[in-house]
C-alpha cells in the first residue's frame, strides 16, 4: 500500500501516507520498508529531507542483509550524507550488494577498483565486476567495459568486442555509450567507417540532452566539409553550454569573436564565454582570454591578467600561449630596464 501511495497507483498520490505505511512495516523490522523510509528522508518526500535519518534506516535494512540498501549506505559513506565520509566502508558496503548479485553495485564496485576509492586500484578487477553487471544487461557496465576492451586496460584490448558491448548500452538509450559508439564509427575502429552512423548516433545522444554529445555534435557541423553549417550548430553548442560544458563555452566565445553563426560580434559576449570555460580549466580557453586581456578587448587591458591567463594554458602544454607568455615577459623585463636606467 505503501507504494501505491508514493507512486499514486490506484489511489491519490500522497507521500505522507505512504511514509505512515512504510514506517509501520519498518518498525516490524521489514527490511524494504526501511528501506523505502530511508529513501523518503533522503529525498525530502512526505518528510523534511534529512540525511542521518535517511542513512539511520537504510543501515536497518542492510543490516538485515537488503541488497538495494547495502548500495545505498555504500554510497553515502562516499559522498559523506548523513555520515562521515569513509570509502573504505563504502567499498565493504557496495561489495556486500555486488555479492548478492545487484549488477547497479557491481558497476559501482568496478568503478571504485577502477578509481582505487577505499580499495586498492585494479583495472582487472575492475573489469571483472563490470563484466558482471554488463552480462546482467546493466548498461552503464556495458559501457564502461567497452571503453576498458577499446583501450585495453585490465583486459588484452578488444575493438570489436569494444564495439559489441557499446552497441548493447547504446540500444538502451546510454548517452554516453551512444557517444562511444558515435567514435568507433568516426574511426573505423571495431567497425567499418561510417560518418553517417556517427552522425545517427551523436544526434540521439544529444536529443537526449547530453551535454557531450551536443557539443561535439555542434563542433563537427560547424567544421566538417558538407556538413558545414554555422547557423545549425549553434543550437547546440547552447544547449551544451547551459549545461556548463566548457568546449560548447569555449566554442560559443569563438563564434561571438567573430561574428559566426548569426551572432552580432561582440568581444564582451567572447570574453564571458572564454572565461566560463577558462574556468573550468579548457587550456585553448585561457589562452584566447589572455589575448583579450593582451589586446584590451572586452574587457580592460592588463599585461598582469594576461600572464595569469597564459600561464594558466601554458602549464597544460599550449605552446601558443607559453609563447606569448614569453614574450608579456620580455616586454615586462625591458620596461624595468628601462626605468632603471631613467632612475639612474
Amino acid at each position: 500500500m505503501g507504494f501505491m501511495f508514493e507512486t499514486g497507483r490506484g489511489v491519490v498520490r500522497s507521500y505522507s501516507e505512504a511514509l505512515r505505511l512504510y514506517r509501520n512495516a519498518a518498525d516490524q523490522d521489514d527490511a524494504q520498508g526501511q528501506r523505502c523510509v530511508g529513501h523518503l528522508y533522503e529525498d525530502g518526500l512526505g518528510v523534511e529531507r534529512n540525511d542521518v535519518e535517511s542513512t539511520k534506516w537504510y543501515r536497518k535494512a542492510a543490516d538485515q542483509g537488503d541488497a538495494k540498501s547495502q548500495l545505498f549506505l555504500s554510497l553515502h559513506y562516499l559522498d559523506g550524507l548523513g555520515v562521515k565520509k569513509n570509502y573504505v566502508k563504502g567499498f565493504r558496503w557496495s561489495k556486500m550488494a555486488a555479492d548478492q548479485g545487484l549488477p547497479t553495485a557491481q558497476c559501482n564496485v568496478g568503478n571504485l577498483f577502477k578509481g582505487g576509492i577505499g580499495v586498492a586500484q585494479s583495472d582487472v578487477r575492475a573489469v571483472k565486476w563490470y563484466k558482471k553487471a554488463a552480462e546482467q544487461g546493466f548498461e552503464e557496465a556495458q559501457c564502461c567495459l567497452g571503453i576498458a576492451l577499446r583501450d585495453g586496460c585490465g583486459v588484452e584490448q578488444n575493438e570489436a568486442m569494444a564495439f559489441r558491448w557499446f552497441r548493447k548500452a547504446a540500444g538502451q538509450g546510454h548517452a554516453e555509450a551512444q557517444v562511444q559508439l558515435a567514435y568507433m564509427y568516426r574511426y573505423g575502429r571495431g567497425v567499418a567507417q561510417s560518418t553517417g552512423e556517427e552522425m545517427r548516433w551523436l544526434t540521439m545522444a544529444a536529443e537526449q540532452n547530453y551535454a557531450r554529445a551536443q557539443s561535439t555534435l555542434g563542433f563537427i557541423i560547424s567544421r566538417r566539409g558538407i556538413l558545414r553549417s554555422d547557423e545549425e550548430a549553434v543550437p547546440w553548442f547552447r544547449k551544451a553550454a547551459e549545461q556548463e560544458d566548457r568546449v560548447a563555452q569555449w566554442c560559443l566565445g569563438k563564434f561571438f569573436k567573430h561574428g559566426r553563426g548569426g551572432m552580432v560580434q561582440s568581444e564582451i559576449e567572447a570574453v564571458k564565454f572564454y572565461r566560463l570555460s577558462a574556468d573550468q580549466g579548457m587550456k585553448l580557453a585561457q589562452c584566447d582570454l589572455g589575448f583579450q586581456y593582451q589586446d584590451g578587448l572586452g574587457v580592460v587591458q592588463s599585461d598582469t591578467e594576461a600572464s595569469f591567463w597564459f600561464k594558466k594554458a601554458a602549464d597544460q602544454g599550449n605552446a601558443r600561449a607559453q609563447t606569448a607568455l614569453e614574450r608579456l615577459q620580455k616586454k615586462k623585463e625591458k620596461k624595468k630596464k628601462k626605468r632603471m636606467k631613467e632612475g639612474k
